[in-house]
């Protein structure tokens, strides 16, 4: 080329500055960012009534840039430039699958149809502005719901929102864009070399196939789900697989002249038919809970039959599948096909889903899937819609179109007449009942509140952060809230149904209504002086002024109103002016007043209290609901007439309930099951190699299908080891999968392995509960007898050999089944048996040659015959014949000859024939031979339980001496490694690589233990007790620790560990028994503790240092069982062999000193247990400090002991100083510090400061909550002292609430005769007393009563209390007999034991003088009175509040002797020093001034 020739460019820079000028050209009209980057905000702030956001920039946006589906590009919406000429070039493909890079088109596409735009501003406004209108919804999340808590930043409400992104990824398709080109860079070059002519040419862009509007229910119930909705939309904008996401709000409108009701988008198009899009590359999502009018009139499923005749539909139902039911949309169960990507899903009816009752429609016109809001279902939907799932898929579906049933005579018959609606009490017990632990908690905090959507959220964030809006749909789903009519635009979307929300705050803590009524102050403050108002209120309820009623103000006043009832006490003067102002005002002529005996309003109702008090009835809900008022789970709160039905096409009118009718179209029926079990667990990996048995897994399914449905009847596989009795349920699990909602596996050789099994059941059952076994297991075995929320399941209980150990475990009932797999055979007796035996002759030989190719049918046929058809055997000798490549003949010469030495060595084993022990042990001698290392390993392994065996217990054995090969391959990984692989190379073990573990067949460790000597098996025994010690977790009480210590155990015991005499392993063992306490399984605990403790005092005798301390710990498990009498017995032993052997000072005796002193508790010596206590305080002080945690540990129990003999002004002394101390050394929020703390508010109730109890109390118990979980013991047993607490402080309502909560679930968890539920009982027996519920308290009380005597004795403190508060009850029952009785034997057996002037003696007292009067004996009466009230004065104070019960009953004695004028000064004195001490508004204040006569309980002190 010459020097004029290479002056011209080259093509390909001719290219390349083509592509730098349309680059420069669109970069120079992108605007110039001005602000930083903002995160993606997380809400919604589209709701109805929200306020603006007064900091937004004037018509700008959120997060500075242009709204979505928008080009930023002027004219970037107009037809391709008018400068491009020529041919386009080559075209891309037409579909396909995203290429691994993403090409941005030159021009941005056109907006596809129904855009979302936000609602013009007002006129005049600066937002008023073209840029400001066309700002897309979605851009503004959140900016007018800010969170009031500074720099708080609110948890996901859709924590699985990356992996939601990652399962839209299969609609990551490109297509040619029909609006957008660009420049073909080679096209271009080769025409202008071609022709000498430099024109561009272009060719169409690539685009996203899809574009995807997410339209929203706008019904008041969806804007809990704000959030949740705004982390969707910004993870379906971020998993890439959309050209375009728009957000559009969906409602009900109905037109006028009684058409029906319409669905319409908000916004400038209204119509559904905006979003229509035929063009297969627009998908439409519906995000809704299914709870509004939206679905109830069949609006909605006609605009989902509209979209779904287009394009891809579907429905993500927000709430979970087990609450579908209870909502508008019921899906049923179908197959979906997709033809092609975008195209109409077809469907199948599949046979197993055929419902008789309930058969598929002859015809629609459209089918919408229906979701869950899970990545799972997300994904399997985006794969359906993108033409990856040729096979199609299960999922429940919406058939619309279908033709609504003629009924003949409909016009002429008005509708049946339905049952009466529930009152609002049983509404709150079925919630209780059905709710999860937090959605209850939950609705006592906003039962304080008003429901507005920005305030439940932040109640739900702040007070109770675990919540999730499901939890805020079960109270919606639970009947207690309504949607109010809409009088005025300040009226709340939602409210209490009427006695709702005091019903709620009767079983809220006091504390945390305070809380949220604060926080209701101080967001509603600038806009509302009632709101405003409420904060004075609560810290000056006399003083604050009361509000004006108005429509605008009445929401917040019938809350406050609620708030002062529940506060009770000094509230109550405020509330009942408030309530005369209500009465007396036009405003409040639409408030009905709640009925008073609901609120505790406590003036002039019958009292009956441990110091007086109100007699509590239910009141029926239809006294308290607005006529026009429903309930959002829709059933109405008052049963109305003449209502139009949604069908008729009449309005709705505003507070019908939320949830009515079924949409036309959505018949119910069943929930819709998932393809596969949405819990599945623990099942062993399915065998690769199994051959036949089809006749057997006939058989199962044949029974299991066909089992008698009213009860759960076990069905079982019994056959010898070896038959493949747990392969076969493998196998038949994996392929009948789909049937079972829960597919759960239980290894059963040992009590604790099945309670590992069903306690992690309940975690994934979603239960809610701890990880402690005596909470899950009742709790699991519970849900699945009501099948909530799954009703198809299956358990299998594999080697189940204990019949008797493993029945207490199975389900009581339900609809699921129960598989077993055993040796025993007497599951004859309560089960259904199938006999499994070895595998025939053509199974054996399958299998042969499946692993050994080359093996001739005649070679497999003699192998099986040898081996006795013996599967286990069979699948060895296939792998030996895989390795060695052996001939047949060689390898049964070997195993003949074998057989001839195991003959002279071995005595036969009835377990498997001498063939098999005679192949196996060729083959471990091959094994030992090339590693002889991993048959030691082997031999070591023979000693553990024949259950997966962790990789890891080998790996922590780095100084353990074994044997010496052995020793060596555990100090190297990687030769460890190639011993387990030349293992699994002979088939002796079953390794699974992905939980990392070894398995050993029962069959094999029998062989493997049968061919060693005594002394091998001895040291292999010992070596397998060291790796056991090497992986002691050491830890006990860490939750967290809590699976290692669950995978060492079947080791351990199987092992027999308990024999070892290495200190190291008896450690372990000690571990154990404390592990098995605090996980729950408390009988187990005891049952190993008994055993070392009889073998180790045998061994190393009673003084050893580790015998002494199992025994210690043996005598705590049979206490916390409620076995006294040898748990004090044993605690006398104990401290006495220390004192014995160690010495008084020794801090092991101090220690076992403390633990007697509650041993002579139990046998009613508190005088002696008293002095002991101060004397090993004093004792401790000397050789530890006072800081120490021994010295505190017996300050502790000082405290307990003065408690116990009446000295709570000495134990509140020393109580404040050891909490104090605890708080310093071991942290404010540790256990003991609360326990210490709880023991405390006991003393200063006890003392006579009721309300001061109640308010440390109740902070106390929030901490127990907040650190411990609500349901925990610990927690519990605080709230057993709380509910008295609340009692004494004349909070009866909230007394019962609590106190039956936690006897009901003490005795759930260990049953009514543990201690704790006894004592609980004994509070609750009080409680229901004075809630006038006297027939069921006389029973619980005989049934306590008898319980306290069976376990503690007849003249044990504890069961004469007992007497004395059941007496009281008997005498309100009008049963003198019975009650004198009691107390007869109540007051000299106080007496004797505790003294005659302990105030539980003094309050016997009373209770008899209270009986004499009954019987007319007034002279009696008086004398016993007056000398109590002496003693009470002189020891207590003489305002205490039981000296002043007291000095009131003793002036009715007065009265009726006719003394009035002394009586009359008792009474004035007496009434000033209650109104003192307890206030003027407490009931036994009350009672008092009404001259009711004072009923004294006894609540028993723990131990």
């Amino acid at each position: 080329m010459d020097d004029e020739d290479r002056s011209l460019p080259e093509p390909f820079e001719v290219a390349e500055a083509l592509w730098l000028h349309a680059y420069q050209t669109l970069a120079a009209r992108l605007p110039p960012a001005t602000d930083p980057p903002r995160p993606r905000p997380a809400a919604w702030p589209d709701l109805p009534g929200a306020p603006a956001d007064p900091d937004a920039p004037d018509g700008g946006l959120p997060d500075g840039g242009p709204p979505s589906g928008r080009s930023a590009v002027p004219g970037a919406d107009g037809p391709p430039p008018p400068w491009t000429a020529g041919p386009p070039g080559p075209t891309p493909p037409e579909d396909g699958p995203e290429p691994d890079h993403d090409t941005a088109p030159a021009v941005a596409p056109r907006p596809g149809p129904g855009a979302d735009t936000l609602p013009a501003p007002p006129p005049g406004s600066p937002a008023d502005a073209p840029t400001a209108r066309r700002v897309t919804g979605r851009l503004a999340l959140l900016r007018e719901f800010p969170d009031d808590r500074p720099g708080a930043e609110a948890l996901p409400d859709l924590p699985d929102a990356p992996a939601i992104a990652r399962a839209l990824r299969p609609l990551r398709r490109r297509v040619p864009s029909a609006t957008a080109y660009e420049l073909d860079e080679e096209t271009t070059a080769e025409r202008a070399v071609e022709d000498g002519f430099w024109l561009p040419y272009t060719r169409p862009a690539t685009e996203r196939r899809f574009t995807l509007t997410l339209v929203v229910d706008d019904h008041a119930t969806m804007a809990v789900w704000e959030q949740t909705v705004a982390e969707f939309t910004a993870a379906a904008e971020q998993s890439g697989a959309f050209r375009d996401v728009r957000v559009r709000r969906m409602g009900p409108h109905t037109p006028p002249g009684g058409e029906p009701a319409a669905a319409v988008l908000r916004g400038p198009a209204g119509s559904p038919a905006e979003l229509v899009d035929r063009t297969g590359r627009h998908l439409v999502l519906v995000l809704t809970d299914a709870l509004g009018p939206l679905w109830r009139t069949g609006a909605g499923t006609r605009a989902l039959e509209t979209w779904a005749g287009a394009g891809p539909t579907a429905v993500i139902h927000l709430l979970g599948q087990r609450d579908w039911h209870r909502t508008a949309l019921v899906p049923r169960r179908v197959r979906l096909h997709c033809p092609r990507p975008g195209a109409a899903l077809a469907v199948a009816f599949p046979p197993e889903e055929y419902d008789p009752f309930d058969p598929p429609p002859a015809d629609w016109t459209a089918a919408v899937p229906v979701l869950e809001l899970d990545a799972d279902w997300i994904g399997r939907w985006a794969s359906l819609v993108a033409g990856e799932a040729p096979d199609g898929t299960d999922a429940p579906v919406l058939l619309l179109g279908v033709p609504a049933p003629e009924e003949e005579g409909e016009a002429e018959s008005g509708p049946p007449d339905g049952p009466p609606p529930p009152t609002v009490q049983e509404r709150i017990r079925r919630f209780r009942s059905h709710a999860t632990p937090t959605a209850f908690r939950l609705a006592t905090h906003l039962a304080a509140a008003v429901l507005d959507p920005r305030l439940v959220r932040t109640v739900r964030h702040r007070f109770v952060p675990e919540a999730q809006p499901v939890h805020v749909a079960e109270l919606f789903l639970s009947g207690l809230v309504e949607e109010p009519a809409r009088g005025t635009a300040a009226r709340p979307p939602l409210d209490f149904v009427d006695g709702a929300r005091e019903a709620l705050l009767a079983g809220a803590m006091r504390a945390d209504t305070a809380r949220v009524a604060r926080s209701v102050s101080d967001f509603f403050g600038a806009r509302s002086p009632a709101a405003r108002s409420l904060h004075g209120a609560l810290l000056a309820p006399e003083e604050a002024p009361v509000p004006r009623p108005s429509d605008e103000e009445l929401p917040f006043i019938r809350v406050e109103l609620a708030i002062l009832r529940a506060l009770s006490g000094p509230y109550l003067t405020r509330a009942h002016r408030i309530s005369s102002a209500l009465e007396s005002t036009t405003a409040g002529a639409s408030f009905t007043p709640t009925n008073d005996s609901l609120v505790h309003d406590i003036r002039d109702t019958h009292v009956h209290s441990d110091t007086g008090g109100p007699s509590m009835t239910d009141t029926t809900a239809s006294q308290h609901q607005r006529e026009e008022g429903g309930a959002v789970n829709g059933t109405p709160a008052h049963p109305t007439s003449g209502t139009p039905t949604p069908a008729s096409g009449t309005p709705i009118p505003a507070g019908t309930p939320i949830p009515g009718q079924h949409a036309p179209g959505v018949h119910p029926s069943r929930p819709p099951h998932s393809a596969v079990p949405a819990v599945w667990g623990s099942v062993p990996p399915n065998n690769p190699n199994f051959v036949g048995r089809e006749d057997l897994l006939a058989q199962i399914r044949e029974q299991l299908l066909t089992g008698d449905t009213s009860a759960v009847l076990p069905h079982t596989l019994h056959g010898m080891g070896g038959v493949g009795k747990s392969q076969i349920a493998i196998e038949y699990v994996y392929r009948y999968a789909s049937d079972y909602d829960v597919v759960w596996w239980i290894p059963s050789e040992q009590p604790a392995m099945i309670l590992t099994a069903l306690t992690e059941l309940a975690q994934r059952m979603g239960l809610n509960v701890g990880s402690e076994a005596n909470r899950a297991v009742p709790a699991v075995r519970e849900a699945l007898r009501r099948g909530e929320p799954y009703d198809r399941w299956l358990l299998v209980f594999d080697n189940a050999e204990n019949v008797e150990a493993v029945r207490p475990y199975f389900p009581t009932g339900g609809t699921g089944k129960i598989l077993i797999t055993s040796r025993n055979q007497e599951w004859d007796r309560v089960a259904r048996t199938l006999s499994v035996d070895v595998f025939t002759r053509e199974e054996s030989k399958a299998l042969l040659r499946r692993r050994a190719r080359d093996l001739t049918d005649e070679d497999a046929d003699r192998l099986a015959e040898a081996l006795g058809d013996l599967p286990l055997a069979i699948e060895q000798a296939a792998a030996w014949q895989a390795v060695t490549g052996m001939t047949v003949p060689d390898y049964l010469r070997l195993i003949n000859e074998k057989i001839a030495e195991l003959m002279l060595e071995l005595v036969p084993s009835p377990d498997y024939p001498m063939s098999v022990a005679a192949a196996w042990d060729v083959s471990l001698r091959q094994l030992e031979q090339r590693n002889p290392a991993a048959l030691q390993l082997l031999q070591v392994c023979s000693f553990f339980a024949p259950e997966p065996i962790s990789r890891s217990l080998f790996n922590n054995s780095r100084t353990t001496t074994i044997a010496p090969e052995l020793d060596e391959v555990l100090r190297h990984p990687i030769k460890l490694g190639r011993a387990i692989r030349e293992i699994n190379i002979y088939a002796l073990a079953r390794i699974e690589h992905r939980h990392d573990t070894i398995q050993l067949h029962r069959l094999v460790q029998a062989v493997l233990v049968n061919r060693m000597s005594p002394q091998q098996q001895a040291d292999m025994r010992h070596g397998a007790h060291l790796l056991l010690a090497d992986a002691n977790p050491n830890s006990p009480g860490s939750r967290e620790l809590w699976p290692r210590y669950q995978a060492l155990l079947p080791h351990v015991v199987v092992s027999r560990a308990v024999e070892c005499d290495s200190p190291w392993v008896r450690g372990l063992i000690r571990g154990m028994v404390e592990f098995l306490h605090m996980w729950g399984d408390h009988a187990g605990s005891a049952a190993m503790a008994r055993e070392a403790l009889e073998i180790w005092t045998g061994k190393f005798g009673a003084e050893d240092q580790q015998t002494l301390e199992m025994a210690k710990w043996l005598a705590f498990t049979l206490r916390t069982l409620g076995e006294y009498q040898e748990a004090a017995a044993m605690m006398e032993r104990t401290a006495d062999t220390y004192l014995r052997t160690a010495g008084e000072d020794d801090e092991g005796t101090l220690d076992a000193l403390i633990q007697l002193c509650s041993g002579l508790r139990l046998r009613a010596e508190m005088a002696r247990g008293l002095e002991i206590n101060r004397s090993v305080y004093e004792r401790s002080l000397r050789s530890f400090g006072e800081d120490d945690p021994a010295s505190l540990r017996a300050a502790h129990s000082l405290g307990v002991g003065l408690r116990l003999m009446g000295l709570y002004r000495e134990a509140r002394a020393y109580d404040t100083e050891t909490a104090r101390l605890r708080s310093l050394t071991l942290g404010e929020q540790h256990f003991d510090t609360l326990n210490t703390l709880s023991g405390l508010s006991i003393d200063i109730r006890e003392t006579g400061d009721y309300l001061e109890a109640v308010a440390h109390q109740e902070d106390v118990y929030a901490r127990y909550v907040t650190h411990f979980g609500e349901d925990t013991p610990a927690s519990l047993g605080c709230a057993r002292v709380l509910a008295v607490c609340r009692r004494r402080a004349g909070d009866h309502a909230g007394a019962l609430a609590l106190s039956e909560a936690a006897w009901t679930k003490f005795a759930n968890r260990y049953g009514h005769d543990h201690p704790d539920a006894v004592a609980c009982a004994a509070n609750l027996v009080v409680d229901l007393r004075q809630d006038g519920q006297l027939r069921r308290s006389r029973e619980l009380g005989e049934a306590t009563v008898g319980r306290y005597a069976a376990k503690l004795g007849e003249a044990h403190p504890y069961t004469l209390s007992a007497r004395v508060n059941l007496a009281i009850t008997l005498r309100h029952l009008d049963e003198p007999a019975g009650a004198g009785e009691h107390l007869a034997a109540a007051l000299p057996g106080l007496r004797e034991n505790l003294g005659e002037d302990h105030v539980l003696a003094l309050t016997a007292a009373i209770g008899a003088a209270s009986q004499y009067a009954a019987e007319g004996r007034h002279e009696e009466a008086l004398e016993l009175d007056r000398a109590t009230l002496e003693v009470l004065r002189r020891d207590h104070g003489e305002d205490h509040p039981t000296a002043l019960a007291c000095a009131t009953n003793l002036v009715l004695d007065l009265r009726a002797l006719g003394r009035d004028d002394e009586a009359t000064a008792l009474h004035t004195e007496t009434l000033a020093g209650f109104r003192r001490r307890l206030g003027e508004d407490h009931p036994a204040t009350v009672a008092s001034a009404s001259g009711k006569r004072a009923d004294v309980d006894i609540a028993p002190v723990p131990f």
